[in-house]
């Protein structure tokens, strides 16, 4: 005897975490956070390149104004799903 289809279940990741969790709306937040941070990640990323290909000059003061620009930026952006330090 075959069981209606709707008994079957087919367990995946995501299905797991909204079992465990029961809270879709953190649960989609933990996941797409960190794709929406990646553009943030990025601009990091080249002004570390820039300062040590030589294009632009080694500064903490420099570094710690771009860091906080970029961290207001995410911030401003992303809202309830940017990252806290």
């Amino acid at each position: 005897m075959r069981l209606p289809l709707m008994t079957y279940v087919i367990p995946t990741p995501f299905a797991a975490m909204m079992a465990y969790s029961g809270d879709f709306q953190r649960v989609s937040g933990i996941m797409v956070a960190p794709l929406l941070a990646m553009p943030f990640d990025a601009m990091r990323e080249q002004y570390a390149v820039a300062v040590r290909v030589g294009l632009m000059k080694s500064s903490l003061l420099a570094s710690s104004r771009f860091g906080r620009l970029v961290s207001n930026l995410e911030r401003d952006m992303l809202g309830p799903l940017a990252r806290h330090v």
